[in-house]
Protein backbone atom coordinates (compact mmCIF):
# COMPACT_ATOMS: atom_id res chain seq x y z
CA UNK A 1 0.00 0.00 0.00
CA UNK A 2 1.14 3.64 -0.29
CA UNK A 3 1.58 6.16 2.18
CA UNK A 4 1.97 9.33 -0.20
CA UNK A 5 -1.04 10.76 -1.03
CA UNK A 6 -1.77 12.63 -4.22
CA UNK A 7 -1.62 16.42 -3.59
CA UNK A 8 -2.27 17.17 -7.31
CA UNK A 9 0.41 18.04 -10.02
CA UNK A 10 3.07 15.86 -10.08
CA UNK A 11 1.65 12.63 -13.08
CA UNK A 12 -1.95 15.00 -13.73
CA UNK A 13 -1.90 15.49 -17.95
CA UNK A 14 -2.74 18.56 -18.88
CA UNK A 15 -3.57 20.45 -22.15
CA UNK A 16 -1.25 23.67 -23.56
CA UNK A 17 -4.10 26.43 -23.18
CA UNK A 18 -3.66 29.78 -25.58
CA UNK A 19 -5.43 33.11 -25.30
CA UNK A 20 -7.58 34.46 -28.15
CA UNK A 21 -4.71 36.46 -28.78
CA UNK A 22 -2.30 33.33 -28.67
CA UNK A 23 -0.40 34.36 -25.45
CA UNK A 24 0.12 31.15 -23.54
CA UNK A 25 -1.97 30.91 -20.15
CA UNK A 26 -2.49 27.98 -17.71
CA UNK A 27 -2.68 24.47 -18.99
CA UNK A 28 -6.10 22.82 -18.10
CA UNK A 29 -7.37 18.88 -17.92
CA UNK A 30 -8.14 17.49 -20.91
CA UNK A 31 -11.69 16.88 -19.68
CA UNK A 32 -12.19 20.52 -19.13
CA UNK A 33 -10.07 21.02 -23.21
CA UNK A 34 -12.77 18.57 -24.59
CA UNK A 35 -16.23 20.42 -22.73
CA UNK A 36 -14.18 23.42 -23.97
CA UNK A 37 -13.73 22.38 -27.80
CA UNK A 38 -17.19 20.64 -27.74
CA UNK A 39 -19.05 23.68 -26.75
CA UNK A 40 -17.16 25.88 -29.55
CA UNK A 41 -15.47 27.98 -27.07
CA UNK A 42 -11.50 27.06 -27.83
CA UNK A 43 -10.16 25.54 -31.24
CA UNK A 44 -7.47 23.06 -31.85
CA UNK A 45 -4.18 25.33 -32.07
CA UNK A 46 -2.03 22.59 -32.67
CA UNK A 47 -1.68 18.67 -32.40
CA UNK A 48 1.57 18.47 -31.11
CA UNK A 49 1.91 18.91 -28.43
CA UNK A 50 -2.01 19.53 -28.29
CA UNK A 51 -3.05 22.53 -27.64
CA UNK A 52 -6.37 24.36 -28.02
CA UNK A 53 -6.55 28.44 -28.16
CA UNK A 54 -9.65 29.72 -26.33
CA UNK A 55 -11.77 32.50 -28.43
CA UNK A 56 -13.40 34.10 -25.88
CA UNK A 57 -10.50 34.94 -23.78
CA UNK A 58 -7.82 37.05 -23.24
CA UNK A 59 -4.29 37.21 -21.17
CA UNK A 60 -5.11 40.50 -19.19
CA UNK A 61 -8.44 38.34 -18.19
CA UNK A 62 -6.67 34.99 -16.96
CA UNK A 63 -4.78 34.66 -13.75
CA UNK A 64 -1.09 32.41 -14.90
CA UNK A 65 0.58 30.67 -12.05
CA UNK A 66 3.93 29.03 -11.75
CA UNK A 67 4.14 26.17 -13.80
CA UNK A 68 7.33 23.28 -14.15
CA UNK A 69 8.54 21.59 -17.70
CA UNK A 70 9.93 18.03 -16.93
CA UNK A 71 12.05 16.35 -19.47
CA UNK A 72 12.22 12.51 -19.74
CA UNK A 73 15.56 11.89 -22.18
CA UNK A 74 14.16 8.18 -23.05
CA UNK A 75 16.20 5.81 -25.29
CA UNK A 76 14.04 5.81 -27.93
CA UNK A 77 12.35 9.34 -27.70
CA UNK A 78 11.91 12.11 -24.88
CA UNK A 79 9.26 12.56 -22.86
CA UNK A 80 7.71 16.17 -21.95
CA UNK A 81 5.66 16.46 -19.32
CA UNK A 82 3.81 20.23 -17.70
CA UNK A 83 2.78 20.39 -14.17
CA UNK A 84 1.75 22.66 -11.95
CA UNK A 85 4.33 23.51 -8.67
CA UNK A 86 2.42 21.19 -5.95
CA UNK A 87 4.60 18.84 -4.76
CA UNK A 88 3.49 15.12 -3.27
CA UNK A 89 3.01 14.90 0.16
CA UNK A 90 2.65 11.91 3.21
CA UNK A 91 -0.70 11.52 5.10
CA UNK A 92 0.28 14.82 6.98
CA UNK A 93 0.56 16.94 4.26
CA UNK A 94 4.61 17.23 4.88
CA UNK A 95 6.37 16.84 1.72
CA UNK A 96 7.84 13.23 0.73
CA UNK A 97 11.68 12.13 1.28
CA UNK A 98 12.10 12.40 -2.64
CA UNK A 99 11.12 15.56 -2.98
CA UNK A 100 12.64 17.66 -0.04
CA UNK A 101 15.85 19.42 -1.22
Amino acid sequence: MHDRVYAGGIGAQRVFVLSKDGRPLMPCHPARARELLGRGRAVVARQAPFTIRLKDRALAASEVDGVQLRIDPGSKGTGLVLTDERKETDGKGQRSPSDAG
